[in-house]
């Protein structure tokens, strides 16, 4: 859906196949137009071919939200693009997560079935051109991705492998954060968490060259303290050589889990997601489970 900046409708378009599809990110592209990711679970409508199951889906729009061109990418298994970026030659980087072991997919630490973090770059008109997985032999989820200044990008999202990539694990899942080169080498990984499961949902640089992740846990050991009850918005500030700044956790007795974190003009943040509960920091619920928006200052170790 295109908005003019009062709101109002400018255009409308379905894309996709006739079985399950979802849309997880859309950027402007340089040309004024719209790059695409997500998933599709079939090869017809406006998907030109479906490798099994889940594809990853990258479809290329113009303007006026028309298909210039799109391409699936996979293999047997699930994939599902959850982040992109346009590089400097005009081709597209793609942040996914991945069950397959054939088609594009090479060098799954897992079995089929099992995820890895996938990384790739396809050309200007949806070519592959490299590919990377990145895990154990658990399961590996990638969330969200964000670039840096120096070409390298940072992933994150959860793991419960203890082997292959992955590293210093606390538990039954950990958030995984990860620095990638521009080819998708792996600089360096940090597992994030206690004994109870903990998702990162969201990472954004700082600019003393660490980060902020945003995510879920419901851990009150390890790296996680002050739990409000059976899972939290949990924040971390990860310094430049991957050590925690300071960790804090923010919600009620019920599930609230932080998706969504942006940093502010006034040196803080802002976090958005869902809560269930109705105590704790959670004020004005008005029933079930709602979006929940927390804003704080600049935070300082403790």
């Amino acid at each position: 859906v295109k908005l003019d900046a009062s709101g109002n409708l400018t255009w409308q378009k379905c894309l996709g196949s006739n079985d399950d599809d979802e849309a997880h990110v859309i950027k402007q592209t340089t040309d004024g137009g719209y790059i695409v990711g997500g998933y599709v679970s079939a090869g017809d409508g406006d998907v030109s071919a479906n490798n099994g199951q889940e594809d990853g889906w990258l479809v290329k729009l113009d303007t006026s939200g028309t298909i210039e061109w799109e391409t699936n990418l996979g293999g047997s298994h699930n994939e599902r693009i959850n982040d992109l970026f346009e590089l400097d030659n005009g081709n597209f980087l793609f942040c996914a997560l991945t069950e397959s072991v054939d088609g594009d997919v090479s060098g799954n630490h897992g079995a089929a079935g099992w995820s890895d973090f996938w990384i790739g770059e396809v050309t200007s008109a949806g070519a592959l051109q490299w590919q990377k997985c990145l895990g154990g032999a658990g399961d590996d989820m990638l969330y969200n991705a964000a670039s840096l200044a120096d070409g390298g990008y940072l992933l994150v999202g959860s793991t419960d492998s203890s082997d292959g990539d992955v590293s210093g694990g606390h538990g039954s899942k950990d958030i995984w954060v990860v620095k990638v080169d521009s080819s998708g080498a792996l600089l360096w990984q940090v597992c994030l968490g206690g004994s109870l499961d903990d998702e990162g949902w969201q990472v954004q640089p700082t600019a003393d060259s660490g980060c902020l992740v945003s995510g879920y846990s419901a851990s009150d050991n390890g790296n996680v303290s002050g739990s409000h009850g059976c899972g939290d918005y949990w924040v971390v500030k990860l310094q430049s050589d991957t050590s925690m700044e300071w960790q804090r956790c923010y919600g009620g007795t019920l599930g609230d889990s932080g998706r969504s974190i942006i940093l502010t003009s006034d040196g803080g943040y802002a976090v958005l997601g869902e809560s269930n509960s109705h105590d704790g920091d959670v004020s004005g619920s008005h029933g079930l489970e709602e979006f929940w928006a927390i804003k704080r200052p600049a935070v300082t170790a403790p």
